[in-house]
């Protein structure tokens, strides 16, 4: 049930986000700008060329329509074999809560109602999972929330060696899991996220 919800929220998501493209005028191709005002030199273009709203605009934009979403209970960052990568945590609702997990400590009974979030491509954890209201969904329905900004992505550290990425980003998400102690979590990722 929570994995449809979940979904659901995910689709509620894309929707938004189509809905936000057509309000700003976009049409199949992306392009947003005004197709009345463009030159000749724009209208005979790829069809790529977009005004200056950025995905940084786009939900600036949504903030402003939509609530405050919940700060996590707790945030930090671990070092991922060098790498310094961003963490969030969000402990299920009052009337669902579980005992808090410690860094470092296994708790096998508090594992299986953790689940881990990992986000896609361009995008970061608040993006990708909080502002659309899912660590809020799965909070309610008694699940605890860890989710982190994969390399090159929101807060946690970027590079511009390309070996810094790849196979190094799914071993991120077991050694966040080992930083926090934990053996076994549910796992949902989304686009590049799903691939981890």
């Amino acid at each position: 049930m929570v994995a449809v919800k979940t979904f659901q929220h995910i689709a509620v998501f894309v929707c938004a986000i189509a809905l936000l493209s057509s309000s700003l005028g976009a049409d199949e191709t992306g392009n947003t700008a005004d197709k009345n005002n463009q030159s000749e030199e724009g209208a005979a273009g790829s069809g790529i060329q977009r005004d200056a709203a950025t995905v940084n605009d786009l939900v600036e934009e949504w903030r402003a329509t939509h609530p405050e979403p919940r700060q996590p209970d707790r945030e930090g960052y671990f070092d991922s074999a060098g790498a310094r990568l961003y963490y969030a945590i969000h402990e299920p609702s009052e009337s669902t809560a579980i005992t808090n997990i410690e860094e470092g400590t296994h708790a096998p009974e508090n594992e299986t109602k953790t689940v881990l979030l990992v986000h896609g491509f361009t995008a970061d954890a608040e993006i990708n999972w909080t502002l659309p209201g899912v660590t809020d969904a799965l909070r309610t329905a008694g699940f605890r929330v860890v989710l982190f900004d994969q390399r090159g992505h929101g807060r946690s550290q970027m590079s511009d060696d390309p070996d810094f990425y790849g196979l190094p980003m799914a071993e991120d998400a077991i050694r966040l899991l080992d930083h926090l102690g934990l053996d076994r979590v549910h796992l949902a990722g989304y686009s590049m996220g799903g691939m981890i």
